[in-house]
């Protein structure tokens, strides 16, 4: 089998053994593995000038036709085999041009929609994170608990306090003008605030677990937005928490897990 075999319609001289993962042919010379295309030129019309590269004007990285390489400076290259688009088409000029630090050049729209991408499959491998920590001996049958209603003009996050009259109306929030507002400020999001029954978590009538039914961390705990900053939630039933040193707190977890 010959080394190349020639493309009669392009005048190709496609090489047939080894290549390299963007196309150009390699064969071992001396000891070394060295490109194809550039022994073929060397071979048959002389030495590439210092500095300089061969650029294959078919625009075949497999093609080792000395008829077809010109010896480039290395800017020259690189701007002639600069792609008008990306792989979906998008133009790699204007504002969809991004330059990456290393010189890269890439497609603002694709950055976009990869990023785009990672985030899905960040919430999904996070979906099913927190499926595998929910307990399993947690009863389906779970209960709402019932939240007394705070009174009208107080805080419904439940500390009591009187909340401020409403300057203006927002309709968006539920807030009319000339009433008093549902939170202090930093207040909103409690755990006491269930939108009627529940207060964010329901009980298991099996283990008495108050379990929290809305946001959680990637490691399952329960979290929401209280004076200003996310807390914790699962401060909620104290009856099933204990203080421990966070080494104690490791070593127990650790225990459990082989356990079960």
């Amino acid at each position: 089998m010959s080394d190349y075999l020639i493309d009669f319609d392009t005048g190709c001289w496609v090489w047939q053994r080894a290549k390299t993962t963007a196309g150009y042919g390699t064969l071992t010379l001396d000891g070394k593995t060295a490109y194809a295309h550039r022994v073929f030129y060397e071979g048959y019309v002389g030495d590439i000038p210092s500095g300089y590269v061969l650029d294959h004007l078919c625009r075949n990285p497999g093609c080792c036709n000395p008829e077809h390489l010109e010896p480039v400076t290395h800017a020259e290259n690189m701007r002639r085999t600069r792609r008008p688009t990306c792989k979906r088409g998008h133009p790699l000029s204007g504002e969809n041009l991004y330059l990456a630090p290393n010189g890269e050049r890439q497609c603002r729209d694709c950055n976009r929609i990869n990023g785009r991408a990672r985030v899905r499959r960040w919430a999904d491998e996070s979906k099913r994170t927190q499926e595998r920590s929910i307990p399993r001996n947690v009863s389906e049958d779970l209960v709402h608990p019932l939240i007394p209603p705070v009174p009208f003009g107080k805080c419904q996050c439940g500390c009591g306090a009187d909340t401020n009259i409403a300057k203006k109306t927002v309709s968006a929030k539920g807030i009319v003008k000339g009433q008093p507002l549902r939170h202090l400020r930093g207040h909103a999001g409690s755990w006491r605030e269930g939108g009627g029954e529940g207060g964010g978590y329901a009980i298991d009538p099996t283990t008495g677990c108050w379990i929290w039914q809305r946001s959680t961390s990637l490691n399952g705990y329960g979290q929401l937005w209280h004076e200003g900053r996310i807390q914790r939630a699962h401060s909620v039933n104290p009856d099933h928490l204990q203080a421990v040193t966070p080494l104690e707190n490791v070593r127990r977890s650790q225990r459990s897990r082989y356990e079960n």
